[in-house]
């Protein structure tokens, strides 16, 4: 059966794609909820009680799987470096993720589920985490003295960032980037030409997920998106491509204006004689020469004297904001680098260009993966439960479902 196709509910284990449809659903929300939902998706899956198509496609999937558990295992090595076990144990606890979903799903015939079910679940998640952003919006400007004063602050601080993310408490870079990857899915799984046949809904849903990631202030998430929608629309590259394109950005770069501390963070990345002000830049300057001095470049030196060289860089550097709020190093190479060495680092990368080189052919599938290797170099996106579900799960679920098979 071709990748895209809807397959029938007969053919589908109902508490299967049920379990993944909810977990996909929370996914935006809130991570307590959300990994609630790991607990049904892993009790389905040994009810399935396919063991010999199981172990057969282990066979298959061996290598990412073994990727995968290797990234695991440089979490599990905490317990090599530190001697405080509660310690090392919550990690392992956290990291579990990295364990379970490509288990899962590189398990898992895909006929047992449908993907066109999954990226339903994430969509109306991610738009009802919207539709609450807004309503809190909108109570807290009802709520004012003057409302009419209160919503001139739409585009500013007040209502943008971690401010907008509230009800969830989420950062607003994590679920930047996920609204990237729905806008993605909407645009070019084949299972959503229906919805993309009713244009009016399918334009408004777009503008409206756009619209979202510009208030999150996430630089990041706005570079995705750029270079997707470059990619979108010149593929055919046509006039009336190049056109759409050309009035997309500016659009974006009008609202980008609107939104002035997302111009700000988007244009202090270089000055005007072309030199970086990244703020990240000189603090991972710091780590690096602090990581020469303390650290260990072959096999690093564990997560906790790691996030100590962290806080002795920012000490000697200056950077008290990140020594206060115990930054980690905002870079996930940087951090696999220093907690786990050169071996920490193979291991990533090569988990990540196998999966490229894998599912290359395939629109989605890429377009995660670049945005995972373009996230890794702004965030430590490991560092974060969220981080960790969402680079394991549709790791799994994509190399699954589009290992060498192109969408159309």
């Amino acid at each position: 059966m071709k990748i895209g196709t809807l397959k029938s509910y007969k053919e589908t284990n109902k508490f299967l794609e049920v379990s993944l449809f909810l977990f996909a659903f929370t996914l935006p929300m809130w991570n307590s909820i959300n990994t609630i939902f790991i607990y049904p998706i892993l009790v389905a899956w040994l009810l399935l009680n396919n063991w010999s198509e199981k172990l057969n496609l282990i066979k298959k999937n061996f290598i990412p799987l073994v990727l995968l558990t290797l990234i695991y295992l440089l979490f599990l090595s905490n317990f090599l470096f530190s001697d405080d076990v509660s310690q090392s144990s919550k990690l392992a606890l956290k990291a579990l993720p990295l364990f379970i979903f490509p288990l899962v799903f590189l398990s898992t015939p895909t006929k047992y589920y449908r993907l066109g079910s999954i990226f339903t679940g994430l969509t109306f998640g991610t738009i009802i985490t919207i539709l609450i952003c807004w309503g809190r919006i909108l109570l807290d400007i009802l709520s004012k003295r003057d409302p009419l004063d209160q919503a001139t602050y739409f585009f500013e601080w007040i209502y943008t960032d971690f401010n907008l993310l509230k009800p969830f408490g989420a950062h607003p870079s994590y679920v930047g980037v996920m609204v990237v990857l729905v806008i993605i899915v909407l645009m070019c799984y084949e299972g959503f030409q229906k919805f993309r046949a009713e244009k009016v809904l399918y334009r408004l849903t777009l503008i409206a997920l756009i619209f979202f990631i510009l208030q999150t202030n996430s630089r990041i998430s706005f570079a995705c998106l750029v270079l997707f929608l470059c990619y979108y629309f010149l593929r055919n590259f046509n006039k009336r491509s190049i056109l759409q394109l050309l009035v997309l950005f500016v659009v974006l770069f009008l609202l980008s204006l609107k939104f002035d501390y997302l111009f700000h963070k988007i244009t202090s990345i270089l000055n005007k004689d072309g030199e970086i002000t990244f703020d990240r830049f000189p603090r991972w300057l710091g780590i690096w020469e602090e990581n020469n001095r303390f650290g260990n470049h072959w096999i690093g030196v564990g997560k906790e004297k790691a996030q100590f060289i962290y806080n002795q860089s920012y000490m000697k550097n200056g950077f008290d904001l990140a020594l206060r709020e115990n930054y980690n190093a905002h870079n996930q190479y940087l951090d696999f680098f220093v907690s786990n060495g050169i071996i920490g680092v193979i291991v990533y990368l090569f988990a990540l260009l196998f999966f490229l080189y894998n599912t290359h052919k395939n629109i989605i599938a890429i377009s995660f993966i670049l945005i995972v290797i373009f996230f890794s170099v702004s965030e430590t996106i490991f560092g974060r439960s969220v981080g960790l579900i969402f680079f394991s799960f549709f790791y799994a679920l994509l190399f699954s479902n589009f290992k060498n098979q192109p969408l159309r």
